[in-house]
């Protein structure tokens, strides 16, 4: 994103000239999202995206923003921290293939901070959940010493 600021500065201007509208709802979002992955700004994008949830909890792509809150502990090697939130966004109402996507994450965590059991268990579940997704056929290369068919539980 070539202006990052000014980008949140047009999402600020909506919120404040259409508040009722679904698009302010949305706005503060992005919001949270250029703050974190323009200007890497975790502090900042961690408060909002924490403030959105708790002001927002029937928004329907609420996975994403989670997952969003999960990534500002990934990206600062909190990754027992960051498997926790991957995890509880996990439980939220699907969208897209981002439960795939967190299964992936959270085995990555896992493998991060050294527990295999853990990220065998996210491994498993992703590929024979999500059998046809590109995470799951990352999961299979990434972790095969963990999920081979040699292993009790692997993928066959």
């Amino acid at each position: 994103m070539r202006n990052p600021n000014g980008a949140i500065d047009t999402l600020k201007r909506l919120m404040s000239e259409l508040p009722d509208d679904p698009l302010a709802v949305e706005a503060q979002a992005r919001i949270a999202g250029v703050q974190l992955y323009s200007l890497r700004d975790f502090g900042a994008a961690r408060a909002a995206l924490r403030d959105f949830m708790a002001g927002h909890p029937d928004y329907p792509a609420m996975m994403v923003v989670a997952c969003d809150l999960a990534y500002c502990s990934y990206d600062q090697a909190d990754y027992a921290g960051a498997a926790a939130l991957f995890t509880e966004a996990g439980k939220l109402e699907e969208v897209g293939n981002y439960r795939a996507m967190i299964l992936y994450m959270t085995a990555d965590c896992y493998m991060r901070i050294l527990d295999f059991k853990k990220a065998k268990e996210q491994a498993d579940l992703l590929i024979s959940t999500y059998p046809n997704e590109p995470a799951a056929a990352l999961a299979v290369e990434m972790y095969a010493s963990l999920t081979g068919s040699w292993m009790t539980g692997g993928a066959q």
